[in-house]
């Protein structure tokens, strides 16, 4: 899995980073949530196995948010930009 923000080769001091180039986006700007994962606190918004489209954010691997449920798998996320 690719985060962005993460260093490319970790525990080399001065190693880039992977940025939200390196994700590969379809044509409506989204996201494979079980490839790639944004950086950490980034506003984004997640489509849901229920077909809803919720905001919130990635800290670490993990996706949270104040409306996303227990039950609720994120297929898709894109960038919330405003």
């Amino acid at each position: 899995m690719i985060k962005a923000g993460a260093k490319k080769f970790p525990g080399m001091k001065n190693c880039p980073k992977y940025g939200y180039r390196d994700i590969h986006f379809d044509g409506d700007k989204w996201a494979d949530a079980k490839k790639y994962i944004p950086e950490d606190y980034d506003l984004v918004l997640m489509r849901v196995n229920t077909g809803e489209v919720i905001p919130g954010w990635a800290c670490g691997y993990k996706f949270e948010g104040l409306r996303l449920k227990p039950e609720h798998v994120v297929k898709y996320w894109k960038r919330k930009l405003d």
